[in-house]
């Protein structure tokens, strides 16, 4: 079976650092967010350019709190995780 990561896949003692430090960070605090912004381009058969944008906002709060946020171009989302149920809300009419 072929594996993307082989034994001849190099990587950096830097990235592996880097990672290593970030997640001894996130393992030493009890909360975080991180939001982003994303942009979908779609090219229609006519050449016309469309692009839609999102953002989204994921807070963890350990050991069992999640909360996703997700808006944009007919999208209205939100996930709520309390460690024992999910809840998932869209906004159809957004």
């Amino acid at each position: 079976m072929s594996n993307a990561w082989s034994e001849s896949t190099k990587i950096e003692p830097e990235a592996m650092q880097t990672l290593q430090n970030m997640s001894d960070y996130l393992s030493s605090i009890n909360k975080f967010t991180v939001s982003s912004h994303s942009t979908i381009v779609s090219m229609l058969d006519s050449g016309q350019k469309i692009m839609l944008d999102h953002t989204n906002s994921n807070s963890v709060h350990y050991p069992d709190k999640l909360y996703v946020e997700r808006k944009g171009y007919e999208v209205d989302q939100k996930l709520h995780y309390n460690g024992k149920i999910s809840t998932l809300y869209n906004n159809l009419n957004g």
